[in-house]
């Protein structure tokens, strides 16, 4: 097949969302599909196949600069990629100017489109702006969003749980429009595929996780034991160091634990709450080693030698690529959200009652009560290994595609 991909960031920004898209890219190239992708850079990619689309000077926070408006990518796309025309599917990501160019390219070539809806925006926006400023980006985006894309639904403050504030509605209301405005949805996980039709997306909605590279998946799958009368346990929590990752949360459950209950942390990664979290590690006097960034290898081998790997978000996450490479390494995890499970093999994982400090507290003294705990999920873990392949990912990929063609 012949698959364009509009993306609004790729692998010059940092986090789960963007190693996701390069390795689609690279699956479905070994796979023998041809793949173009086009996205806003700063400069040219040396990447084959990967070109910079019209962009703003000014970078976001994580360094990618913002797209031209999607009028000007798709002008810029067919004046220099004449051949695209020729493409069979195009497969957008994201909700801004260059995902919305690769929809308006497609309704304007007559080629099929999909949408993959990656993260939580109505999370995103309480995460990453103070109170007084949440209102104003989220009408400043939403408006600029409505300009290039129909609102058909409409989305009020106080409509469901996930939607009790007014920045959250509009959010919701922008992702649902994204959605609608494609042939097809691709979701990572089942429950944001259920919240999403809740808040109004009409089109065909497919569940496809994120998977991992099968190399990863040939290395062996250490099993995992645990004696706390003769070792810590040893706990990786491997993510941004920011507020809706909540370490805070996970140092102050450990911060819980009586004397006799010997543990440590490592920590891989930087962020918001950095300084925060050192400086209660410190006044808390908690066995935590703080790394900063790390090489992914370093991460690997941190969870090779690991008992539990630890993702505490809570409401934020719709799958969480550290869960992942827990998954592919045999380690167990520790969760806060119970709709983060779905990317855990049955009885692989310990999930906490609540969001609290305290909830996690009591799953990690269970562990400590009941060492063989640890064993009984590593042995579950490597079973379940085979399942998130993204070989077995792109497959299904593939199939939507293929059935839009129909």
């Amino acid at each position: 097949m012949k698959i364009a991909i509009f993306t609004d960031v790729y692998t010059n920004g940092a986090g789960g969302i963007p190693v996701s898209i390069a390795r689609e890219k690279r699956t479905l190239e070994a796979e023998g599909h041809l793949v173009y992708v086009f996205t806003p850079g700063v400069k040219k990619f040396r990447e084959k196949n990967v070109f910079r689309v019209p962009s703003v000077k000014i970078t976001r926070a994580n360094g990618v600069p913002f797209p031209a408006p999607a009028s000007i990518i798709v002008r810029f796309v067919l004046k220099n990629y004449p051949e695209v025309a020729k493409f069979d599917v195009i497969h957008t990501h994201w909700e801004a100017g260059c995902s919305i160019a690769g929809l308006k390219l497609g309704k304007k070539l007559g080629i099929p489109t999909v949408q993959t809806m990656h993260g939580r925006e109505d999370s995103g926006i309480i995460a990453s702006f103070h109170l007084g400023l949440r209102c104003l980006i989220a009408e400043v985006l939403t408006e600029v969003h409505r300009s290039a894309v129909p609102h058909r639904v409409k989305v009020k403050r106080g409509q469901g749980k996930h939607a009790k504030t007014f920045p959250q509605a509009k959010m919701w209301e922008l992702m649902v429009a994204q959605a609608n405005f494609a042939d097809a949805v691709v979701c990572p996980s089942e429950h944001f595929s259920r919240k999403l039709k809740a808040y109004g997306v009409s089109r065909p909605c497919y569940v496809v996780p994120n998977g991992v590279e099968a190399e990863l998946l040939k290395r062996v799958a250490k099993l995992r034991h645990f004696s706390p009368e003769n070792e810590p346990l040893r706990i990786i929590f491997s993510a941004r160091v920011a507020r809706e990752k909540r370490l805070l949360t996970l140092l102050s459950a450990l911060s819980m634990l009586s004397p006799d209950q010997k543990y440590e942390l490592e920590v891989y990664g930087r962020g918001n709450e950095l300084l925060k979290a050192r400086q209660f590690a410190k006044i808390k006097r908690l066995k935590v080693k703080f790394y900063g960034n790390a090489r992914r290898e370093t991460i690997l081998k941190a969870l090779d030698g690991a008992h539990l790997s630890a993702t505490v978000s809570y409401d934020y996450d719709t799958q969480g690529y550290t869960i992942l490479e827990a998954v592919a390494s045999g380690c167990p995890v520790l969760l806060s959200d119970p709709d983060l499970m779905e990317s855990v093999p049955e009885g692989g994982g310990l999930v906490a009652k609540d969001a609290s400090a305290e909830a996690l507290a009591r799953e990690i003294r269970r562990v400590f009560e009941e060492p063989e705990r640890i064993e009984k999920m590593s042995r579950k873990i490597a079973h379940g290994r085979p399942e998130i392949s993204e070989t077995k990912q792109a497959e299904r990929l593939v199939k939507i595609f293929r059935d839009l063609q129909a």
